[in-house]
């Protein structure tokens, strides 16, 4: 793993995240920011993350504030590189906040309920619509939880629609959804790094989210052999 590119802000602490978890699996999350905050274009456009944008094919950006964020997709776009952007909290900002950034991005990603608050919506062809009208050729990614989740490919409402792993079919149990939209996420860059598909990057990143659901560790995402071997069991099912 190649740390290079992590930066150090003086007089500030890491960032923190305290979770509460139910008896169900379900998570409540308490976030302390810290030097995360600090974050800055700067930064995204110093000599240690510019060598690392221009030896990547997909960036995924998750959380920094919204300078860095647009900074970062900007790099990116200009060296050929895939963006895949999940602004989190950052998506309360309102979608004029998120235009310079989502100019930028391949694949905008929010749960449901973040759609609906950003767009007033999380219908997928109203959504593609929406988008469309300020960013051509963007796709959308709306996470449903357990529900599973929608790709969006385009205005005219074409999408991939892809089911969560029936876990109790498989004898397996959801004890810790904390880090399932994380392990999604990555599964799904992952794979279009190998060069697969969109449905196919879809359905290895609902395993991969399935599958962390299943784990106490909050970073319990699964390695290749792992995830290979949950993909099999479902389809035989």
């Amino acid at each position: 793993m190649d740390h290079s590119g992590v930066v150090k802000v003086e007089g500030e602490e890491s960032g923190q995240a305290y979770i509460s978890i139910g008896a169900d699996g379900s998570n409540e999350i308490h976030t302390y920011f810290g030097a995360n905050l600090r974050l800055t274009g700067d930064h995204m456009r110093g000599p240690k993350r510019l060598s690392l944008v221009k030896q990547s094919k997909v960036c995924v950006i998750m959380d920094p504030p919204i300078e860095a964020a647009e900074a970062l997709a900007a790099l990116c776009r200009s060296h050929g590189v895939t963006v895949m952007w999940d602004p989190g909290v950052y998506a309360e900002n309102g979608l004029d906040a998120l235009l310079p950034t989502l100019r930028n991005t391949d694949y905008f990603i929010l749960n449901h309920l973040e759609y609906e608050n950003l767009l007033g919506t999380n219908e997928p062809k109203t959504v593609m619509r929406t988008l469309h009208g300020h960013v051509r050729g963007i796709k959308a990614i709306i996470k449903h939880g357990a529900r599973g989740s929608t790709l969006c490919l385009d205005p005219s409402g074409a999408t991939v629609v892809m089911d969560t792993v029936p876990l109790d079919r498989l004898g397996l149990r959801v004890v810790n959804t904390v880090g399932c939209g994380d392990a999604f996420i990555g599964c799904f860059a992952s794979a279009k790094v190998e060069g697969l598909g969109d449905m196919e990057a879809l359905r290895r990143a609902s395993a991969a989210g399935s599958f962390k659901a299943t784990r106490k560790e909050t970073r319990g995402g699964p390695t290749r052999r792992e995830l290979l071997e949950l993909l099999g069991r479902w389809k035989t099912l």
